[in-house]
């Protein structure tokens, strides 16, 4: 009976030590998973810090370029404010150029008006000339043929100086115009305008001065074909005998020249 009941603790004993035996085996293979599950999260946790290491040294970078970013934005708009402004001031620039262009412009018209009342009252003023040098000739041929007594040629005579006196003071008023004209156009030449008034300028002095020497005042015409030159032209063609209209060939005579003052 004891020996087997001994039997029977030692059968029992053996399969307890078995037991034993398997999950000591089951604990090892446990504790293998779990020490490799370790190296496994070690290695994890090795690459997480290179990782955030990484992202650390990028994140630095990042701030750096933000920072880089917010001073050249500042800048920028620094730039862009005085850009404005230049703008602004050019702008103001231009209008008060535009404003000084109109100005001009406005002054231009009002010569170029000018001008043309004064070459008008210089043309009507050559008119009247050549009309009272026409119609003194005529007067002075008419008295010729009826031998007109010497009291009344002496009168006419002297209403023929007065009207030359008057168109010799007309003539002065006109040129010291035309004068005052010429240095106002020479003081404020800008343009095309004023190239204007320079050519009406200068057709008015064509109608005042000899186009022959072009240094003389006109005052004498030929009555043939009424064209005006000055005397010491029409004189020196005289003395070699070149008697011939200098403009349009028309033949004249010494006595076809007559004297007469703008």
């Amino acid at each position: 009976m004891k020996e087997g009941s001994i039997a029977a603790e030692l059968e029992e004993q053996k399969m307890l030590v078995e037991e034993l035996e398997g999950e000591l085996n089951d604990l090892g293979t446990s504790y293998g998973e779990i020490e490799a599950e370790n190296s496994s999260l070690k290695d994890s946790l090795k690459e997480g810090e290179k990782m955030k290491s990484k992202i650390l040294g990028e994140r630095a970078k990042l701030e750096e370029k933000l920072e880089i970013a917010k001073k050249e934005k500042l800048l920028a708009e620094k730039k862009c404010d005085h850009i404005t402004n230049m703008l602004r001031e050019r702008e103001n620039h231009h209008q008060k150029f535009q404003e000084h262009i109109e100005k001009q412009k406005k002054a231009a018209m009002d010569k170029e008006a000018a001008m043309s009342l004064m070459s008008a009252q210089l043309e009507a003023c050559r008119r009247q000339t050549l009309q009272a040098t026409q119609e003194a000739q005529k007067k002075l041929n008419a008295e010729q043929d009826k031998a007109v007594p010497v009291d009344d040629l002496k009168k006419k005579l002297a209403e023929t100086e007065k009207a030359r006196q008057k168109l010799d003071s007309d003539k002065t008023h006109l040129i010291t115009r035309l004068d005052k004209y010429k240095k106002r156009l020479d003081s404020n030449k800008t343009g095309g305008a004023d190239e204007d008034l320079q050519y009406m300028l200068d057709e008015t002095k064509r109608k005042i001065i000899c186009t022959l020497c072009d240094t003389n005042e006109k005052n004498c015409i030929i009555v043939r074909c009424m064209h005006a030159f000055c005397r010491i032209c029409i004189d020196k063609n005289l003395k070699v005998r070149n008697r011939n209209c200098p403009q349009c060939q028309q033949a004249f005579g010494k006595f076809d020249v007559k004297d007469f003052w703008l």
